[in-house]
């Protein structure tokens, strides 16, 4: 199967209204970012009184069937970029799973990373095409990313 970031854009749209929604719920005030701050790995300034932080949004519609988290490490083969387990400097990561009982995984980013070299040796590497390039990523099981997290809540309450 072929991806187009485009599409797979457009389809994360709901997800990220329902995470600014599960946010503000929380008492959180959720501010987009700028272009610039995307490309650095962060989706949104949230803030709460006497605490600003930052976050980057993950929505993964397979994971909830296949049991694997897909981490991303290589973005794009050519030219090389480095994937957002690498690159993201938010401080923390909302990984998302979908399904019929959705759910938000807070991650450290720098937790993430340290587990990736271990992780490189135990698990499977899947390649994500794109229409000239491709992706590549971990499959990690979701309960190895449950144990890393500060955070596991149901999306919607």
């Amino acid at each position: 199967m072929v991806h187009d970031f485009k599409t797979s854009l457009d389809r994360v749209v709901p997800e990220e209204k329902r995470l600014d929604e599960y946010l503000m719920k929380r008492g959180w005030s959720v501010t987009h970012v700028r272009l610039a701050d995307q490309r650095r790995g962060i989706d949104r300034i949230i803030e709460k009184p006497n605490e600003l932080t930052t976050v980057e949004y993950k929505v993964d519609y397979k994971a909830e069937k296949t049991g694997n988290a897909y981490i991303e490490i290589v973005s794009v083969s050519r030219p090389f970029k480095l994937g957002w387990v690498h690159t993201c400097q938010a401080d923390w990561i909302l990984y998302t799973v979908i399904s019929d009982k959705s759910s938000v995984i807070w991650i450290r980013p720098e937790v993430l990373r340290a587990m990736v070299r271990e992780w490189a040796g135990l698990y499977r590497k899947a390649k994500c095409q794109n229409i000239d390039y491709y992706g590549e990523g971990l499959l990690v099981p979701l309960a190895e990313i449950r144990n890393i997290a500060a955070l596991k809540e149901c999306l919607d309450g």
